[in-house]
């Protein structure tokens, strides 16, 4: 997963710790973070350690987080608070005639990388959810 094409169209990021640094100490702003899940009650990144992957609604807009860690601790995968929502390459099911569905946004990713530009991923095995289904119809 080192193509910079892939990378740079699916905002792809990682988190190294140092979001708490260019923030302030207390305030709206991390209770805001916090709410939502960025960042737990002491206050220190969920993501840590992991590869994010934002998921995108039908209008663009960031509604949920995917990371996953490169290494074995666990937990390897974790998401925002809340239901899942967003689609990863959703713009695929309106550009292609036909779409190739993986279980998650790495092995979408994968393919992505590979020229299969119509890859379409869900939450893990058995996750359609209502955003998927609103997508295709």
């Amino acid at each position: 997963l080192d193509d910079p094409a892939m990378l740079e169209t699916f905002s792809v990021g990682y988190c190294n710790g140092t979001l708490r640094n260019a923030l302030p100490k207390a305030g709206e702003i991390i209770a805001q973070l916090q709410a939502v899940g960025i960042l737990n009650e002491r206050g220190n990144e969920v993501f840590y350690g992991r590869v994010v992957v934002p998921m995108f609604d039908a209008a663009g807009n960031v509604v949920s987080l995917y990371g996953r860690r490169l290494d074995d601790e666990q937990p390897r995968h974790r998401y925002l608070k809340g239901g899942h929502r967003g689609v990863f390459n959703g713009i695929a099911a309106k550009t292609s005639q036909s779409l190739i569905v993986t279980e998650a946004a790495f092995d979408a990713m994968r393919l992505w990388a590979a020229g299969f530009r119509n890859v379409i991923s869900l939450y893990g095995k058995d996750r359609w959810t209502a955003d998927h289904e609103s997508l295709i119809r």
